[in-house]
């Protein structure tokens, strides 16, 4: 319990290091929501929830940034075919490193959900993603005796089985984008729930086992997030660390009791920060919705 009060607090003052940066500089592109997954995933969980190596930690998740910022800036496809694009362009990368560190989809996705054309946004998802990777070893050597179990070993390659797992999943994605388009209900791809379609498509995903726990912790998730930053931050004038720190102890809270720590919601509960005003009320129950339907 001492090791995970530990790495939850690394976590945290991850956060709000972040989200003071951005506040003070008046750059919102330096908040990367998944940021925190991956520091639930690398730091917190005893047991990696991806095959990567600590290099790759940091390679993919800054070239799916960069192609999703290029693509906004361009390509001038409509909305579903840069998703599709993005999806298609980290599935290949994950591919090609053998990794499943499916959090980069996330990462090239978001830029196109929100239009952020900024180079800032590549730049701070490669700082942010380089600070996880050099400290998930030391965290480990430091922290956790004995070394999380060696991962599962690959299972052979075969073409033809995953081109055709992964033209499902895309086909899924394209599906949903399309009825996000169509109802205006954007958040029902909230990149986070890509993400967990992801995961919960592998044959043998624990995810399968527990699904009200991830719906439950999505939905909490996006319900805390657009409380904390609507009423503390944009209401009453706190600091934007100030909630987002908030946002991230709700969550941590959240995990224990569920006994599940499911890094996707933690991207879910840190998106609001960086959506309009306007937009972050309709957030939770679309968030929710999409969850069920990809679920």
């Amino acid at each position: 319990m001492k090791c995970r009060f530990l790495t939850y607090s690394c976590a945290l003052a991850l956060i709000l290091l972040m989200t003071w940066l951005a506040e003070n500089l008046g750059e919102n592109e330096i908040i990367f929501p998944e940021i925190l997954a991956l520091a639930v995933g690398g730091w917190v969980a005893e047991k990696r929830p991806w095959r990567t190596s600590a290099l790759n930690l940091w390679l993919s998740p800054t070239l799916a940034a960069l192609f999703g910022v290029l693509l906004m800036r361009y390509c001038p496809a409509p909305l579903w075919a840069r998703v599709g694009m993005a999806f298609v362009f980290v599935t290949l990368l994950l591919q090609v490193t053998r990794s499943t560190l499916v959090p980069s989809i996330s990462a090239a996705i978001l830029p196109i959900l929100i239009g952020t054309t900024s180079w800032i946004y590549p730049l701070s998802v490669c700082v942010l993603t380089a600070v996880i990777a050099i400290h998930t070893p030391l965290i480990d050597r430091l922290l956790r005796q004995p070394s999380p179990p060696p991962p599962t070993p690959l299972k052979p390659f075969s073409l033809g089985r995953e081109l055709v797992f992964h033209g499902k999943l895309l086909f899924i994605v394209l599906a949903v984008t399309f009825l996000a388009m169509k109802s205006h209900c954007i958040f029902l791809i909230a990149p986070p729930l890509i993400v967990t379609l992801v995961e919960f498509s592998h044959d043998g995903s624990p995810l399968r086992k527990s699904p009200v726990k991830v719906f439950f912790l999505l939905g909490f998730a996006a319900g805390t997030g657009v409380l904390c930053h609507s009423i503390l931050a944009l209401h009453l004038g706190w600091s934007l660390w100030l909630s987002s720190g908030l946002t991230t102890l709700a969550l941590f809270f959240a995990y224990e009791f569920a006994d599940m720590l499911f890094p996707p919601a933690a991207a879910i509960a840190l998106l609001p920060t960086i959506l309009p005003p306007e937009q972050i009320f309709h957030y939770p129950w679309q968030v929710m919705a999409g969850t069920a339907l990809f679920l």
